[in-house]
This record gives structure tokens, sequence and C-alpha cells, in this order.
């Protein structure tokens, strides 16, 4: 990657005192995570989506501890950077997304095979479908209220997010199940440190399926991840409360 891209593309946005990469810390959290099942190494790009500058050195670093899987951890990046623009913003993707295309350059990776989602345009109009997608969700978590408020003040943006995030992206994915798909997502916002929703979607991700195991090792490394780069969650996210919530809702 040459420093005139990393300056135009992967580093525009980075902040003067930002932390430099450091490889033991991120293979610590890399080792953590090969104990989650299904392992989400990759999924590691979500902590630094403001930082694309370590994103090379993150994919360098995992593919020298897994070679000949090339194709496999740049399907799984791509596939996280994906499904998370919508919940943390594009101008925070796009840096982690030069990252991407710096090491494929590097490389030297080309034909690689891309499938992209079989979801038309049609597919999408049929409200029933992004709809009960919405729902599955949900199920259980218990912020009706928050979809009824945004349904009537926003309605574009309700529309929006059903149709694009719930329908198009998760309900429309074919790199990772639906239950991973929400790990990813629920990783992310815990990151960004966005404390309400981290709880609402770690309610999400364990009613698709996830075991409380996988989310108390997502929420522990996700908390560290925050801290470091700077997005330290407000308030306290207790797993075994959110649980209990969600029993209570679901019986």
């Amino acid at each position: 990657m040459s420093d005139d891209f990393s300056a135009k593309y992967t580093n525009s946005n980075l902040a003067l005192d930002a932390l430099p990469f450091d490889s033991s810390l991120f293979r610590g959290w890399r080792l953590r995570l090969q104990d989650v099942e299904p392992p989400l190494s990759p999924g590691l790009t979500l902590a630094v989506l403001r930082r694309g500058d370590v994103v090379p050195a993150l994919i360098g670093d995992t593919l020298s501890e897994q070679p000949g899987t090339d194709a496999e951890i740049f399907s799984s990046v791509r596939e996280a950077i994906t499904l998370v623009a919508p919940f943390v913003g594009l101008p925070n993707v796009m840096p982690a997304s030069f990252g991407v295309v710096a090491e494929l350059n590097k490389r030297q990776v080309q034909n690689l095979q891309i499938t992209p989602r079989q979801v038309d345009r049609e597919t999408i109009k049929l409200g029933k479908w992004w709809l009960e997608m919405n729902a599955r969700v949900y199920r259980g978590v218990g912020n009706s209220e928050v979809g009824m408020m945004i349904r009537e003040f926003f309605p574009d943006l309700s529309f929006w997010a059903n149709t694009t995030i719930f329908g198009y992206l998760l309900g429309g994915g074919n790199v990772f199940p639906l239950k991973e798909a929400e790990l990813v997502v629920a990783a992310a916002i815990i990151a960004l440190g966005a404390t309400r929703q981290a709880r609402s979607h770690c309610k999400a991700a364990i009613q698709l399926g996830n075991s409380f195991h996988n989310l108390d090792a997502i929420l522990g490394i996700g908390k560290e991840m925050s801290h470091w780069s700077g997005h330290r969650l407000p308030q306290k996210v207790d797993l075994p409360k959110l649980v209990n919530e969600l029993e209570a809702l679901m019986n």
C-alpha cells in the first residue's frame, strides 16, 4: 500500500492521537474469538471501522496464521463491513473498505469470486417478507415502541430500515447465517459504544440461537475494543439481566 493511497483513502479520517496498531493486542482478541462458535476472527474488523489503517495489518496477521484462506477471510471481512454499514455509518466503514482494497492489491488477489445477494426489487417490494424478517430479529427484545415512534414520525427512515437493513442486508445475505450476521452487528454496536442499541442487539443475537457463552465473549472483547478505539460504552451491559428479560418476554 503506497503512502499516497494511505493518505488519500485509508487514513483520511485518522485522528492525530489515534493509538497505533498493536499486533499482540489484536492477536489476543483473535485467539479469544477462536473459542466462539462459529469463530468470528474476521469480525475483529468491526472494532476498527474508523481505523482503516489497521485493516491491512489485521488481515495480514490473520492470513499469516491461517495460510491459504485468503478468499474466505476477504469474503468474511467484506460481508461484515457490508452488514454493519447502516448501523455505524458509511463514513466510518469506507476507510476500512479501502484498507481491504489495499491488502487485495498488495497480495495481487485477482478474480475474487463475489456472489451478490439474490434479492430482486420485486421481492423487496413484498412488505410481508421484510416485516417478517424485522419481527424475527427483534422477537422478544421488547423494543416495539421504538419501531412505532420511527414509523409515526420518520416513515421514510422506517421504510429504509426495514427494506434495506432487514430485508436486503440481513435477509438476503449468503455468507453468514442470520444468527451469525446478527452477532456481527451486535459486536460492531458494542465496539461503537452505543449502550442502548448494544443491549437490544445482544438480546436479538441470543434469541436467534447464539449462546450466552458467545455473547459473553463478544461483549467482553467488544468493551475492550471500544475502550481501545475511544468509544467506551457509557453504561454497563448486564448480560444475565438481558437474558432474564428476554425469557420473560418470550414465555
